[in-house]
């Protein structure tokens, strides 16, 4: 890719990020506004240029005499300015508004970039020098190239870039008159856009923008500022004369266009450019040195006009001291008015930069002050010179450019007013009629119509005028004869590719043709095909099967089964082959069938579902008597002869544990009173005995003795486990060891006495939060710290208020140890009695969508977008595959087969594998069967892994074997982890240290993303009840976003008030007075998405719940449970202790467990080359990878762990560990699968290859590690296998 191209790609990935979630509309406005702004600064910069050089070339001129560098400037700006364009441009600047047209036409409205600059460069030169042109061709150019490359670099298709050229190009007019009108109309008038509002309203945005920055930099003042007086107002009686000028403009004009065009001629034959500059430099020398007001743009001598200054038109010049004799200067402006063209073709033509804008201008300003100076010396009228000058510029520009709206707005906006508005308008349609008469064509399309490139208004016309036959000619069809059959035909549709079909008689001669869509409604005709008959159709275009080779032998195969039948008296039955129901339902089947590459997808036989009628019709060659034998008799005879079965086992049968409901009491009491002592507060007996005896009751005790035996299990053997769901509302399960979230409400209590608490007012005021935010306190009675406890959570979330509702205990094990309690399941319920659960994968919108629109594209076949929609949403959710849960155990109790309930199967029918799958969805047999949630999660490898490394010798602290470090004593109200949310200071930073992040909680579980960060940042959280409440947010669906955001930004709520939870519904409105029932009925309701039912709302106001709570429930459509995110944020707290506290501890942890995408090159070779990959894929944000986005999160905490003065050992394959970072003094030592590209399986290879000694060559490294030689030549490139020699072999010069 060229750079150039790679900096466009680079563009877009930019605009596509910030425009993603603006529609088209908004994007072509936000366009439009880009476009005003740059063309009104390219105004400004030409302006400036071109002053500057005038100022420094004729602004010291004497005013009473002519000057003799007149006869040589002009000659000296063709020169530079043909140069310029010759060797610096090397393309064709000249004629902007021409240009532009050619460029709508035919180039697809693209414009190259450099006419972004270079029409300034060159129009500058050629005018400051005296080029006797306008500013306004480059100007409108550069507008346009600059409107032109924006569409490009945004990916316009060619009407949206026609669009943003345009809005360059009148947004140059209306910065350069200061006239935003002018500059609309000047785009629907002379480049022909259409007017639709689509197209009107970016050109509005973009001539105001460019006029406000007109505006900013330049004033008010307009580029020719007149104010007309009551002498200048119009009369009815000048009527007479504003016709006459009418008349004389359209004349003018068509002299105009005439010298212009055979000027041009004339130097075209020009056989060398030296001629040109030869011709052009004495004519307008000469011209100048007479006429100085023809120097540049003129804009200063109509000014003078139209000030009724005529004196100033003779500064400079030969005839200055006649400045004030009548005669002469009507001479003298009328000399000016005629020679004004022949200087300006002259500039264009030898090659200078320019347009006939201002010229045209200029023209018509004279012809109106002549007619004023005519009649008011003949007559002694007093006609006011300042109206006919204005008036005449609008005449002669309207027979110009076939133009006169534009003329007349322009004219209207300089002049500050419409007082002129009716002679305006009669001047210039005059001067119109009178020009287009002589000459249809404006200066600006002449060129093009002659040269057959000319984009006309007639839209239907341009069409055809462009269109080549050649071009639009399909001829890859495949015909099809009149004498084909129907199987003949759908013979030849498998293999085209087009939806017509040319019929041809035996001559070759086309008949006609033959749609596909026509022939599809006959595929589906039952008495054309035929069920089986449709369905074995590809038999008789198989080579494999010789005897089938028609219809006929079909019905004849089904004949001689219904003759076997008969001969075995066994009864005959026809069924239907059905993959959907109705007929019209095959599209689905034929797009996912082509998505996966069926060749014959669109050759499907008709597989839907046939009523009794419909069979009786397919098999009607059967004879009548015979089909409703095979169609309805047969059929019940056999369904008579079978019992009623049921395929699966109607029953709830789970797993029985001997004595379970006394177990599960006993650990619990037991625990109960270790906390509480024997004497148990009402509060923990009340709400133990309740539970148990639903839990009980409802023969759930045997589900919580599992859970409690899976737990324990992985305690033992040094890992915690996590709770997830709503399995942290059930005190019982705290008592039982399931999970460490306790659900009662806030409290203190003794370890040692069995003091507790839990009716106090400083107590009670915590209530709905959480007991760790409580002040610590000494026990009253024997002055023992008072463990703090307590996070208020009801257990009807959990089980409901009749305790009726299935617990679902879903359980968060390590990942190292995930496979080892699915393990022991089997142990717990024997081998042969746990199960993978399955899964079925169904076809995702996103993946159906592709197969839509690929087909459609495939068969060039043109679908609106609701109809893609359409067919998507049928071709959703069709089930594709098996799969099995990452974490479900199906238990299958003794005294049942696995079979009485579902199939098994081993993952991809791989029979050597040793686990085995349930081969239904477990949602379709999980009433049925107990399935566990054993899943694997990181959290919990990280606290263990924490622990071996603080408890570790390489860690200088006061733990060791003997005395270790334990997570679960880490207190859960440490202010330092507090402030790790609300700043950096607590990790020894500042936020510019770590790319600008506010707050430490990188790389915390929970409160390490950007849009948690973001959160926590909104949210100010200031203690561990906040946080839980964050969490709750951050896991919820339209919780946060669009709903609490807003609320607590207005005020109408807090971090402490607003929803965060599920529970949060329940407990808000049992205190407002709803019934509790309902209140718990309103919480299912919403946390699931389906809102408030009218009646609830009016129980919910009835209790003055305010309007902002109601709003924001019905906004909801996913809650998490309060439960759920207490146990995350207990383990992310204690993760964030460690951080703080134990920061290498930290770092090797994460590296080793959490970075997905952690590389030793990128990351471990400093501080200064991290940075530079940082920027790198900040620059890159938009394009990365999956991978790289990974990457990025990862460099994040190696960035930090910079800033906070640690660092990395360079790799040491000798003492590295495969998957493991360690802790070496004050640095990290790299795992040796941080490698980029170094699998685990290889990392271990080479860590028990070095177990074996020293490596003696890069050969004897690959031969003991097998790794490729691609990593080791990587690993040689950062230094790890230095010294190495390639070989084993000695040489003399290894001595």
């Amino acid at each position: 890719m060229k750079l150039r191209d790679f900096r466009y790609e680079r563009i877009f990935a930019l605009f596509y990020r910030l425009t993603r979630r603006l529609s088209n509309r908004q994007i072509m406005m936000l366009l439009a506004m880009i476009v005003g702004l740059l063309a009104g600064l390219g105004t400004y910069v030409f302006e400036i240029l071109l002053y500057a050089i005038k100022s420094c070339l004729v602004n010291w001129f004497p005013v009473g005499s002519a000057h003799f560098l007149l006869l040589i400037y002009p000659a000296i700006g063709i020169v530079l300015a043909t140069l310029f364009v010759k060797y610096i441009v090397r393309d064709n600047i000249s004629e902007g508004v021409t240009r532009v047209l050619y460029a709508m036409s035919r180039r697809d409205s693209r414009i190259p970039p450099h006419n972004c600059w270079t029409s300034i460069v060159g129009g500058a030169t050629t005018i400051g020098f005296g080029g006797s042109v306008g500013p306004e061709a480059p100007i409108v150019l550069t507008g346009a190239a600059i409107g032109s490359n924006v569409g490009r670099l945004a990916r316009l298709n060619y009407r949206n870039t026609t669009l943003m050229l345009c809005c360059g190009a009148g947004a140059a007019i209306a910065a350069i008159f200061k006239a935003p009108i002018t500059g609309v109309v000047f785009v629907l008038e002379i480049l022909m856009l259409d007017i639709t509002a689509s197209s009107v309203i970016p050109l509005l945005i973009a001539s105001i923008t460019a006029t406000t920055i007109a505006f900013v930099f330049r004033g008010f003042d307009p580029i020719i500022a007149v104010t007309l007086t009551a002498a200048d107002a119009f009369e009815l009686r000048q009527i007479p004369m504003f016709i006459l000028l009418g008349v004389l403009c359209g004349g003018m004009s068509y002299y105009f266009t005439t010298v212009n065009s055979r000027i041009g001629a004339f130097y075209k034959r020009l056989p060398s450019q030296g001629r040109k500059w030869l011709y052009a430099g004495i004519t307008l020398g000469v011209l100048l040195f007479v006429f100085p007001p023809l120097y540049g743009e003129g804009y200063e001598g109509f000014t003078s006009l139209m000030h009724g200054d005529t004196r100033s038109l003779f500064n400079t010049s030969l005839f200055y001291r006649f400045s004030d004799i009548d005669w002469v200067v009507i001479l003298y402006v009328a000399a000016i008015m005629f020679f004004k063209v022949v200087a300006m073709s002259s500039t264009n033509a030898a090659g200078g930069v320019g347009g006939t804008f201002a010229p045209s201008l200029f023209v018509g300003a004279f012809s109106g002050a002549i007619v004023a100076l005519l009649f008011n010396a003949l007559f002694g009228w007093h006609l006011s010179i300042a109206s006919f000058t204005l008036v005449g510029m609008a005449g002669v520009m309207s027979g110009v450019m076939k133009a006169p709206l534009t003329s007349i707005f322009l004219i209207a906006e300089l002049s500050s007013g419409y007082g002129l508005f009716i002679p305006l308008m009669i001047v210039a349609c005059i001067s119109f009629a009178v020009d287009y008469y002589l000459d249809p064509d404006s200066i600006y399309t002449k060129q093009l119509r002659l040269s057959g490139d000319l984009l006309t208004h007639d839209k239907d016309q341009s069409v055809f005028v462009f269109l080549k036959l050649e071009e639009l000619m399909e001829t890859d069809f495949y015909r099809i004869r009149e004498t084909f059959t129907l199987g003949d035909i759908v013979h030849v549709i498998s293999h085209a590719r087009r939806n017509i079909f040319p019929v041809i008689d035996d001559f070759g001669r086309l008949i006609g043709v033959v749609q596909l869509d026509d022939l599809r409604e006959d595929m589906f005709k039952r008495e054309k095909w035929g069920t089986p008959i449709g369905n074995n159709r590809f038999m008789i275009e198989s080579s494999k099967v010789k005897n089938v080779n028609s219809e006929e032998d079909l019905q004849e195969i089904n004949r001689k089964i219904v003759e076997l039948g008969e001969q075995f008296k066994k009864p005959v039955v026809a069924t239907c082959d059905v993959h959907f129901l109705d007929p019209e339902d095959e599209v689905y089947r034929r797009i996912i069938m082509a998505g996966k590459g069926f060749d014959d997808a669109d050759t499907q036989p008709p597989l839907f579902l046939r009523t009794t009628d419909e069979m009786l019709e397919e098999f009607a060659y059967l004879g009548s008597a015979k089909a409703r034998e095979v169609v309805i008799d047969n059929p019940q005879k056999i369904a008579k002869m079978i019992e009623k079965i049921s395929p699966v086992n109607p029953n709830k049968c789970p797993p029985v544990i001997q004595d379970s409901d006394q177990e599960l009491r006993d650990i619990c009491y037991r625990k109960a009173h270790e906390m509480y002592g024997e004497d148990l507060p009402k509060q923990v007996s009340a709400r133990l005995e309740k539970e148990l005896n639903s839990i009980i009751s409802n023969g759930y005790a045997v589900m919580y003795i599992i859970a409690q035996k899976l737990v324990w299990k992985s305690n033992a053997d040094g890992y915690l486990v996590g709770s997830r769901g709503s399995v942290g509302s059930s005190f019982v399960a705290t008592m039982a060891g399931i999970t460490e979230v306790n659900p009662l409400s806030p409290h203190y209590y003794c370890s040692k006495c069995h003091y507790s608490d839990f009716e106090s007012d400083e107590v009670r005021s915590f209530a709905g939060g959480c007991g760790y935010d409580m002040p610590d306190k000494k026990c009253p009675v024997c002055g023992e710290q008072l463990v703090k406890a307590g996070f208020d959570i009801p257990f009807e979330t959990f089980l409901g208020f009749k305790g009726d509702k299935e617990p679902d205990i879903d359980l968060n094990f390590s990942g190292d140890y995930q496979a080892k309690a699915h393990k022991y399941t089997e142990v717990l319920f024997g081998e042969g009695h746990t199960f993978k659960a399955g899964t079925i994968g169904t076809l995702a919108d996103k993946t159906a969508y592709g197969f839509v629109r690929n087909y459609y594209e495939e068969h060039e076949q043109r679908k609106r977008k609701c109809e893609i929609e359409r067919v998507t949403e049928g071709c959703t959710g069709i089930r594709r595959s098996t799969g099995q849960h990452p974490g479900g155990i199906v238990v299958l109790p003794h005294g049942h087969d696995i079979n009485e309930f579902t199939p098994v199967q081993h993952p991809a029918n791989d029979m050597e594998c040793g686990i085995t799958t349930t081969h239904f969805d477990y949602h379709s047999i999980d009433h049925n069967l107990l399935k566990l949630d054993i899943l694997g999660h990181d959290d919990p490898t990280m606290i263990r892994t924490l622990e071996d490394y603080i408890t570790s010798d390489a860690m200088e602290n006061e733990y060791n074997a003997d005395h270790p470090f334990i997570a679960t004593e880490i207190p859960l109200d440490d202010k330092d982890v507090i402030e790790l949310f609300h700043g950096t200071e607590v990790l020894g930073i500042k936020p510019e240290d770590i790319d600008g992040c506010k707050i430490g909680s990188l790389g915390i579980p929970e409160f390490g993303t950007d849009f948690v960060i973001q959160m926590v940042q909104d949210t100010k959280p200031q203690t561990l009840s906040d946080l839980i409440r964050i969490s709750g947010l951050s896991h919820g669906t339209n919780v946060w976003l669009g709903n609490a955001q807003e609320l607590v930004k207005s005020g109408k709520a807090t971090i402490s008030t607003a929803i965060c939870t599920r529970d949060d519904i329940m407990i808000y409105l049992i205190n407002k007075g709803v019934e509790s029932a309902l209140a718990f009925t309103i919480m299912e309701s919403v946390r699931k998405g389906k809102g408030l039912k009218p009646e609830w709302e009016e129980a919910m106001k009835a209790q003055n719940v305010p309007d902002w709570y109601i709003w924001s429930c019905k906004k909801i459509s996913y809650m998490f449970p309060k439960a759920h995110a207490a146990a995350y944020v207990m383990m992310a707290y204690r993760i964030a202790y460690c951080k703080i506290n134990y920061p290498l501890a930290y770092y090797a942890a994460y590296f080793s467990i959490r970075a997905d995408a952690f590389s030793y090159e990128i990351m471990c070779q400093g501080r200064e080359k991290l940075d530079y990959y940082m920027k790198d894929y900040k620059r890159r944000s938009d394009t990365l990878t999956k991978k790289e986005q990974d990457t990025m999160k990862d460099m994040k905490i190696v960035q930090e762990m910079y800033a906070r003065g640690f660092d990395f050992l360079p790799l040491d394959i000798y003492t590295a560990k495969a998957r493991h970072f360690q802790v070496v003094g004050d640095k990290l030592m790299p795992s040796i699968n941080s490698i980029d590209g170094l699998g685990e399986k290889a990392a271990d290879s080479i860590e028990e290859a070095a177990k074996d000694g020293k490596f003696l060559s890069k050969e004897d490294f690959r031969n003991r590690t097998k790794v490729s030689k691609t990593i080791c030549d990587l690993m040689e490139e950062l230094g790890i296998l230095k010294g190495l020699p390639e070989s084993n072999q000695l040489s003399l010069f290894d001595f």
